[in-house]
């Protein structure tokens, strides 16, 4: 007996895709797959800097380092030239304010070759020393009333007096740094907003 064998179609559906088994796709099978479900293991680039991209990061950091280093100086500089003329103005407050409080005569003295400032009251013995910073010097030390400059050359250390009372004689001190910035301090004797700081502006 001869049976009749009927070819059955069968057709696999999957995600976006669907094709007939038998009908000569076969080989488009795998292809159609999902790109999550895909079983081939896709090749990662090795790729990596060149010599010459390395080269080109390294000039550019470069650059940017001599670019942002003298403003980083510059910065620091103006930063310890503007703290000590603060320090100083504090310390002749601490002057003015001990002379009254202790009722006797507070000196401040300004070595320019030491470069330091000193608090000093020979009556009871007091006494604090301290040095300006690296790069920080005396420009000039002025008796106000008198018009007196002291030169930066010289020796002999300049004193000042504060009295009980709370008066103290008029003078201005000059601070400067390597860059040629300039700070006064000033104070008066009549003692109006002293003392008080101000930048000395170069003229051009």
């Amino acid at each position: 007996m001869g049976e009749k064998v009927e070819k059955v179609k069968i057709r696999i559906f999957s995600v976006g895709n669907s094709f007939p088994l038998g009908t000569g796709n076969e080989s488009c099978i795998e292809d159609n797959y999902p790109a999550w479900v895909n079983p081939t293991p896709r090749k990662h680039s090795n790729h990596g800097f060149t010599l010459l991209e390395l080269l080109v990061v390294m000039l550019i950091l470069t650059v940017l380092i001599l670019v942002a280093v003298p403003s980083i100086t510059r910065g620091l500089a103006s930063l310890r030239l503007e703290n000590s003329s603060r320090q100083i103005a504090a310390a002749l407050r601490v002057a003015r304010a001990k002379a009254i409080r202790k009722q006797e005569i507070y000196f401040m003295e300004f070595d320019m070759n030491k470069v330091q400032v000193t608090l000093a009251c020979p009556g009871n013995g007091y006494q604090k020393i301290f040095s300006l910073p690296e790069g920080i010097s005396f420009s000039k030390v002025t008796l106000l009333n008198e018009k007196k400059n002291v030169k930066v050359s010289s020796r002999k250390p300049v004193t000042f007096f504060f009295l009980p009372n709370g008066i103290s004689q008029a003078f201005e001190v000059r601070l400067k740094n390597e860059r040629g910035r300039e700070f006064k301090i000033i104070q008066d004797a009549l003692l109006k907003n002293s003392p008080r700081i101000e930048e000395v502006l170069i003229k051009r």
